[in-house]
């Protein structure tokens, strides 16, 4: 038969409260704790700064050196991870500026992890006045950059900061020309992206088999890019067609065709020159080369949870990236 009263596990006798926290045997007068403490030395508190260092370009194996410690890989591996959650836990989110006319820098990048994919969207913000991007909370979503997923990410803005969009700087993703259409915004293409795909199918390298047709495009390309002369610019895109119609590469009709098509949103920086675009997406690239080498130095993660806690960090580290505007042609 089970008792109302628990027994003392040394004389089975009454037990009594001797305290608040320790209890007593009535029979032998022995007390324990009702709560016994961890047997050992306390735990090191986290600290913020071991994340702080890794996310800026060290390595594990320099902090141990530097703090002459002893540590096995895995000790620090966990030091580094609980430093990472304080870290994250204490530091809020880059602010975005709130101006009246604001400029997006956008671009999207696909990692494989768990046997699936992930695609983290990244959205920089900046003033017309300002050079340096702002670079907001970045927007996960599973499988790979897509119409849908580039709306959400836009969705997942403040809402004064989207208000205020002017323009969106981007490689032409249609996800995003069909937001700036919708919403008014003004388009600036990434320069970079098309001359790397033109160069990709007709090089002017040193040893590729077609250098004076991939001259002649990258010159072409470039004058219909820069020139302000609209007599230029059609002779340009007359010769560009010209190469297009000779050409037996179905994917360097298709790039020729779509540049063509849309030449006037390469060219947005020359048509408002008081908002300083920028020419490329090359901040966005940039913020996507961090994650790179940051994947590198970790050797990858895991898990998903483990992605989106990391790049979470390196935003929060970030902050911001420069970004000089447009380069106006003479």
């Amino acid at each position: 038969m089970n008792t109302k009263h628990a027994k003392s596990s040394c004389c089975s006798a009454k037990v009594i409260r001797y305290g608040q926290k320790r209890r007593q045997c009535t029979g032998c007068l022995r007390t324990w704790r009702i709560r016994p403490k961890r047997v050992g030395r306390k735990r090191k508190r986290s600290q913020s700064d071991l994340a702080i260092k890794f996310l800026s370009g060290a390595r594990l194996s320099s902090y141990s050196i530097a703090q002459n410690s002893k540590a096995s890989e895995d000790m620090l591996n966990r030091r580094l991870r609980k430093s990472l959650q304080k870290f994250n836990k204490e530091t809020p989110y880059p602010k975005l500026p709130t101006d009246k006319q604001l400029i997006v820098i956008a671009d999207a990048m696909v990692q494989e992890i768990e046997n699936k994919r992930c695609a983290v969207y990244f959205i920089l913000v900046k003033s017309h006045k300002s050079n340096e991007a702002y670079i907001a909370a970045p927007y996960f979503e599973e499988g790979v950059e897509s119409y849908l997923g580039w709306f959400n990410a836009f969705d997942s803005l403040p809402k004064p900061v989207v208000k205020n969009i002017i323009a969106i700087v981007s490689d032409g993703h249609k996800g995003l020309v069909a937001l700036a259409k919708i919403n008014g915004w003004l388009m600036q293409r990434c320069h970079f992206h098309i001359l790397s795909h033109l160069q990709g199918r007709r090089s002017k390298g040193r040893f590729s088999r077609h250098r004076q047709v991939g001259e002649e495009i990258f010159v072409l390309a470039r004058d219909i890019l820069t020139n302000r002369c609209e007599e230029n610019i059609k002779e340009s895109m007359h010769k560009l067609k010209r190469i297009h119609d000779e050409s037996g590469s179905p994917v360097l009709k298709r790039i020729i065709r779509g540049f063509l098509r849309n030449h006037k949103q390469f060219r947005t920086y020359i048509d408002h020159p008081d908002l300083n675009l920028p020419t490329t997406s090359n901040s966005a690239e940039s913020m996507i080369s961090c994650v790179r080498n940051l994947l590198r130095r970790a050797k990858g993660f895991r898990t998903e949870a483990s992605l989106k806690e990391w790049i979470e960090g390196l935003v929060k580290c970030r902050k911001r990236i420069k970004n000089n505007g447009s380069h106006q042609p003479n």
